[in-house]
């Protein structure tokens, strides 16, 4: 195992240093038109069965910060009872960025920082450094003082600590999307990605919204990757988020029993027990990985392979996110990746149709013509749909091929108007980075009459990626229609800057809220009676589980509105980069 030593008076064996990405900074004299950030940093503790994050931590000052805590106080409150936890899922330091609200989905900041941590064992000296990628509202890199299945007695040993650290240099770098493969599918998840993730990390994690997959159709999973230098053997797993279940041949977990996928020629399930003479000496035979009992992939050379999880699979892994211990905040969420260990990967893609009905739009929005959507001619009512996904995109001058005119940019904004069978509305406010004020939304357009005016507040604003992509997650009920709306003024009023793409209705275990907001006259306030809504008796309870045992899935839940904002740029952990194609159907 490679390892970079720290903190040798601790534990020379349990204590390591490693980073979620590499460092790939920006060319020198890059003129780079982007925030400036500001850092922060915590000490935490997680266990190894619920990953219950326990930390204490705050904000630089001045380029420099002082924190200080028990290690024992911080494992205890970690530890779930009775000893579900047996060991430490991983303690060190995380550094992050504050004002992660003035960056794009996909930024990244390359920083270092100096520190020094002095605990009851000893003091030690050291820098990290990482790549935080905004991903989910945040944008992070740990520095790992003690991995996976380190004995809780290592962290409690290390008592009262005083951790000071102070910022070396950092480079921010502006998200490009990657052009993402065709697909034979409705639906495709693309990640381009060329840093190690560390031994035993995640890497290449998307949280696509799956409630709606079509599940005869499958989900297929493709990796490449390439391989590390220094190390013994090289393994790389398909995971689920939850808990990190692996799909294995033979029904060896849980979850995943009852053949999840179907077999093709691009691996091999190994003969043999794993880790056994006859099992290595297969993996050196052959030409293509192989796959051991546990999940993992054992692989020799840089290359690819490709995962099918048949209808059961799906249904599995559905199952497995609607399960009550793992939903957060009574909602599901989707959690895909890998587990690498020697293995980078340079690019993955998660593939799938969905059961529903696609409506192919592609029309642009300008400041004098918006764009009504009204399926209920075409749309069983029978079908129970209750959740619509929009995805939209904006329009650059250099895709018109023109010099002048109405483009996207960061300070751009729309609104979308909800209108239920009923008549009742409501709204949904989209912008660009830079939009972080309070929308007012005149319904009745007379500037006089305030009584019927929405104010969205600037939390509950959808942000797009820097190029005006989103993909928003409203509600549905039969005889639902829906208006894309400009916001602000132009001096090209005419020109679009909005492109509508595509409307998909399905029917989802977690449904969106309808959207709720003050008004002027809160007797004016839309409240659409229960009979406009499907009845869906699977939707998920309220569950206790905390926050904290979720991924940053970057689902950008927006709590008051319940609308969901799936951005298509980067949705990923360890610095991978993702496309949602705008693939027509």
């Amino acid at each position: 195992m490679k390892v970079k030593k720290f903190l040798a008076v601790l534990s020379a064996a349990a204590m390591a240093s490693s980073m979620m990405s590499m460092v790939s900074f920006a060319e020198e004299g890059e003129s780079l038109e982007v925030a400036e950030p500001s850092f922060g940093a915590s000490v935490y503790v997680m266990g190894n069965e619920k990953w219950n994050w326990q930390s204490v931590g705050g904000s630089f000052e001045d380029g420099a910060i002082t924190i200080t805590g028990n290690a024992a106080d911080l494992a205890q409150a970690s530890r779930a009872e009775e000893s579900a936890d047996s060991a430490v899922g991983e303690a060190g330091i995380q550094f992050y960025v504050t004002n992660v609200q003035d960056f794009n989905t996909g930024d990244t900041i390359d920083a270092s920082f100096n520190f020094t941590l002095t605990t009851a064992l000893g003091t030690a000296t050291e820098t990290a450094t990482g790549k935080m990628t905004v991903s989910g509202g945040s944008a992070n890199f740990n520095f790992v003082l003690a991995p996976g299945g380190s004995s809780w007695a290592l962290v409690d040993a290390m008592g009262d600590f005083t951790l000071t650290a102070e910022l070396v240099d950092y480079t921010v770098t502006p998200y490009e999307a990657p052009e993402a493969p065709e697909s034979e599918y409705d639906k495709i998840v693309y990640i381009e990605d060329g840093t190690y993730a560390g031994d035993w990390k995640g890497a290449g994690f998307v949280n696509p919204d799956l409630s709606f997959i079509k599940k005869e159709d499958g989900l297929k999973i493709t990796v490449n990757y390439t391989l590390e230098e220094g190390y013994d053997k090289y393994m790389i797993a398909p995971v689920d988020g939850h808990n990190w279940v692996k799909f294995t041949p033979d029904g060896s977990d849980d979850v995943y029993q009852d053949g999840a996928f179907d077999t093709n020629d691009t691996f091999k399930v190994s003969e043999f027990a794993d880790d056994s003479d006859d099992q290595s000496a297969e993996v050196e035979a052959s030409e293509v990985p192989i796959m051991k009992h546990d999940g993992f992939f054992l692989v020799k050379s840089n290359g690819s392979f490709t995962l099918n999880l048949n209808e059961q699979g799906v249904t599995n892994l559905l199952n497995n996110a609607y399960a009550e211990d793992n939903l957060s905040d009574g909602q599901a969420w989707f959690g895909l990746g890998f587990q690498v260990y020697g293995v980078t990967i340079t690019s993955a893609s998660f593939e799938y149709n969905i059961d529903g009905q696609v409506f192919d739009i592609d029309k642009g929005i300008t400041y004098n013509t918006s764009y009504v959507f009204d399926p209920t001619a075409d749309v069983d009512p029978d079908k129970g749909y209750n959740s619509a996904s929009f995805v939209l995109t904006g329009i650059s001058l250099e895709e018109k091929g023109a010099e002048t005119g109405s483009a996207w940019n960061d300070w751009c904004a729309y609104k979308i108007k909800i209108t239920d069978a009923d008549g009742n509305v409501t709204y949904v406010g989209v912008g660009g980075a830079q939009a972080g004020w309070d929308f007012t939304v005149d319904d009745n357009g007379t500037p006089d009459d305030d009584s019927d005016d929405f104010i969205i507040p600037a939390a509950d604003v959808i942000k797009t990626d820097a190029e005006g992509n989103v993909e928003v997650i409203l509600p549905y009920g039969y005889g639902y229609t829906y208006e894309v709306i400009a916001m602000g003024w132009d001096s090209d009023p005419d020109d679009p800057y909005i492109n509508l793409e595509k409307v998909s209705l399905y029917k989802a275990q977690s449904v969106p809220e309808w959207p709720v907001y003050n008004t002027g006259d809160d007797s004016s306030e839309p409240e659409p009676e229960d009979s406009s809504e499907p009845e869906d008796s699977s939707e998920p309870e309220e569950s206790s589980v905390p926050e904290t045992s979720k991924p940053d899935d970057g689902k950008g839940t927006n709590p008051k509105t319940g609308a969901f904002a799936l951005g298509l740029g980067a949705l990923t952990l360890a610095g991978a980069a993702v496309v949602i194609t705008k693939k027509k159907f």
